[in-house]
């Protein structure tokens, strides 16, 4: 089936089997997504891939309530399409110039001559050549930050969408504990640390998604669930890490961390600059104080541990987004707070837009 054809929408959308529990349905997907020439549109038709992953594995896993990797994945792809777009910064091009322009003619006040002619000329060059060079300049570091992430959105997508698919087609259908399906659906996936290629990470994930789905009470489906998300999360962020490192100025990263890097979640604002804000029906008063689960008190606090402060929220902003401990200790945060928001499952475009994402156009509208 077509990625363009409409019913995809419809058909992830729908509470029976469908085309979408079928691993060779969603490799289509996810390959007509990931191979889309147009950058803004392949980052589009990924964030609509994520939510569709979102929809398909929450019906898979339920009993088990709350977000899991791809709904977060959904926003997250969301934000990475303004970089993408390159709209991260109103009137950039613009201010580009004028700051240009300003440090030409500044260059060309500072001369020795006392000659208006000759100073005229050299303003009038100076203030063109550097206006030009740094308009240019701003471009390029525009481009190379748009490929970088859009890339790492590829990257994503192609690497943990596609065992989430093959995870959809193997358990739905499956309602009760089959042990060796786990070990026929963990085999193929890479033992060893993700740095080097492995898929360890991701293993875990799944095995929890899975633990999660049988799990006999909702504190423990919830962290079981929690786990998984920050696995998969983890082993995305350690890929991630050349794309991002790379499209932000080493000069710039905290100034980018505490200014740009605003977004939405769902129905929430948030700044990656500033503490996580707990949400209304999240998942923190089942977390915190006390965690059951001792793996997830490892991940959180234990030795190098991702969250220093896992029954507060004190702290989490991150500094410098480029640097993994500063993201993780943020995210962290965000996954246990927000896990239980129902908004995290809204749709990131309306019907009519997803419907010409499909179709292969660019729709109108803030996106």
């Amino acid at each position: 089936m077509s990625f363009g054809h409409t019913s995809a929408v419809q058909h992830v959308s729908a509470s029976g089997p469908g085309p979408w529990c079928e691993n060779a349905w969603w490799a289509d997907q996810i390959d007509r997504a990931i191979t889309t020439a147009d950058p803004v549109l392949a980052n589009l038709r990924i964030t609509v891939a994520h939510y569709q992953l979102s929809r398909a594995l929450r019906a898979t896993l339920a009993p088990a309530p709350g977000a899991n990797f791809h709904t977060w994945a959904t926003w997250g792809s969301k934000k990475a399409g303004t970089t993408i777009r390159q709209a991260d910064v109103p009137h950039i091009h613009t201010l580009a110039l004028l700051t240009g322009g300003m440090l030409g003619l500044l260059g060309s006040a500072a001369t020795a001559t006392r000659r208006p002619d000759v100073l005229l000329r050299a303003a009038t060059v100076g203030t063109l050549l550097a206006s030009w060079g740094c308009q240019a300049l701003t471009q390029h570091l525009l481009d190379h930050a748009s490929r970088l992430i859009l890339g790492g959105n590829i990257t994503v997508l192609d690497e943990i969408g596609r065992q989430t698919a093959r995870f959809v087609s193997t358990f739905r259908g499956h309602p009760l504990p089959e042990p060796q399906r786990l070990a026929d659906f963990l085999g193929p996936l890479r033992s060893g640390p993700t740095a080097v290629g492995g898929q360890g990470l991701l293993k875990h994930a799944f095995t929890h998604y899975y633990q999660a789905r049988h799990a006999p009470d909702r504190r423990t489906q919830c962290e079981q669930m929690l786990l998984a998300n920050l696995y998969a999360i983890l082993h995305e962020h350690i890929r991630l890490q050349p794309y991002i490192a790379g499209a932000m100025p080493r000069v710039a990263r905290r100034l980018i961390t505490q200014h740009l890097l605003t977004f939405c979640v769902g129905r929430h604002q948030m700044s990656a600059g500033q503490d996580v804000v707990p949400w209304v029906g999240g998942y923190g008063p089942e977390l915190h104080p006390e965690v059951a689960s001792a793996e997830l008190r490892r991940f959180l606090v234990g030795l190098g541990g991702r969250d220093g402060r896992r029954d507060s929220v004190q702290g989490s902003r991150a500094a410098n987004w480029a640097d993994i401990r500063e993201r993780m200790k943020f995210i962290c945060a965000l996954f246990r707070t927000g896990h239980g928001d129902p908004g995290l499952f809204s749709a990131p475009y309306t019907a009519a837009q997803r419907l010409d994402i499909a179709a292969g156009r660019i729709p109108s509208g803030a996106l």
